[in-house]
Protein backbone atom coordinates (compact mmCIF):
# COMPACT_ATOMS: atom_id res chain seq x y z
CA UNK A 1 0.00 0.00 0.00
CA UNK A 2 2.70 2.89 0.65
CA UNK A 3 3.96 1.96 -2.76
CA UNK A 4 0.66 2.68 -4.29
CA UNK A 5 0.59 6.07 -2.18
CA UNK A 6 3.18 7.13 -4.05
CA UNK A 7 1.88 5.40 -7.25
CA UNK A 8 -1.85 6.18 -7.92
CA UNK A 9 -2.09 9.74 -7.40
CA UNK A 10 -2.08 12.93 -9.02
CA UNK A 11 -1.29 15.71 -6.75
CA UNK A 12 0.34 14.77 -3.40
CA UNK A 13 0.85 11.10 -2.11
CA UNK A 14 -1.48 10.19 0.23
CA UNK A 15 -0.53 9.80 3.54
CA UNK A 16 -0.59 6.38 4.91
CA UNK A 17 -2.53 7.32 8.31
CA UNK A 18 -5.05 10.49 9.03
CA UNK A 19 -7.47 11.60 12.04
CA UNK A 20 -10.41 9.92 11.78
CA UNK A 21 -13.37 12.23 11.01
CA UNK A 22 -16.11 10.84 14.00
CA UNK A 23 -13.06 10.25 16.67
CA UNK A 24 -10.69 13.07 16.15
CA UNK A 25 -7.76 11.48 18.20
CA UNK A 26 -7.45 8.20 16.54
CA UNK A 27 -5.37 7.08 13.48
CA UNK A 28 -6.95 5.75 10.36
CA UNK A 29 -4.83 3.63 8.54
CA UNK A 30 -4.81 3.46 4.63
CA UNK A 31 -6.62 0.86 3.05
CA UNK A 32 -7.65 1.26 -0.51
CA UNK A 33 -6.26 3.87 -3.24
CA UNK A 34 -9.10 3.95 -6.53
CA UNK A 35 -8.16 5.44 -9.89
CA UNK A 36 -11.56 5.70 -11.85
CA UNK A 37 -9.85 5.92 -14.93
CA UNK A 38 -11.72 9.49 -15.56
CA UNK A 39 -15.44 7.63 -15.33
CA UNK A 40 -16.71 10.01 -13.15
CA UNK A 41 -16.10 13.03 -15.16
CA UNK A 42 -17.88 11.29 -17.65
CA UNK A 43 -20.76 11.58 -16.41
CA UNK A 44 -22.92 14.92 -16.43
CA UNK A 45 -22.32 17.41 -13.48
CA UNK A 46 -25.47 17.03 -10.97
CA UNK A 47 -27.33 20.70 -11.12
CA UNK A 48 -26.63 21.66 -7.42
CA UNK A 49 -23.13 19.68 -7.54
CA UNK A 50 -20.56 22.45 -6.00
CA UNK A 51 -17.55 20.44 -6.70
CA UNK A 52 -17.20 17.53 -9.54
CA UNK A 53 -14.44 15.75 -10.14
CA UNK A 54 -12.56 16.01 -13.36
CA UNK A 55 -10.23 13.12 -15.27
CA UNK A 56 -7.63 11.79 -13.14
CA UNK A 57 -8.79 11.56 -9.85
CA UNK A 58 -7.31 9.39 -7.21
CA UNK A 59 -9.33 8.27 -3.82
CA UNK A 60 -7.83 6.78 -1.00
CA UNK A 61 -10.23 4.78 1.51
CA UNK A 62 -9.19 4.98 5.64
CA UNK A 63 -10.39 2.43 8.19
CA UNK A 64 -10.53 3.67 11.85
CA UNK A 65 -9.23 1.06 13.74
CA UNK A 66 -10.86 2.14 16.94
CA UNK A 67 -14.28 2.95 15.39
CA UNK A 68 -14.58 1.29 11.96
CA UNK A 69 -15.72 4.47 9.75
CA UNK A 70 -14.74 4.57 6.87
CA UNK A 71 -12.96 7.95 5.68
CA UNK A 72 -12.50 9.32 1.80
CA UNK A 73 -9.93 11.70 0.54
CA UNK A 74 -9.25 12.71 -3.08
CA UNK A 75 -7.22 14.43 -5.11
CA UNK A 76 -7.07 15.09 -8.68
CA UNK A 77 -4.37 16.86 -11.53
Amino acid sequence: MAKNAKVVTYQAEFPLNIMCHKCRDKAAILMMIIDDDGEVCEQPRPVRARVWPHDCVAIALYLCTSCGKITAEWNQA
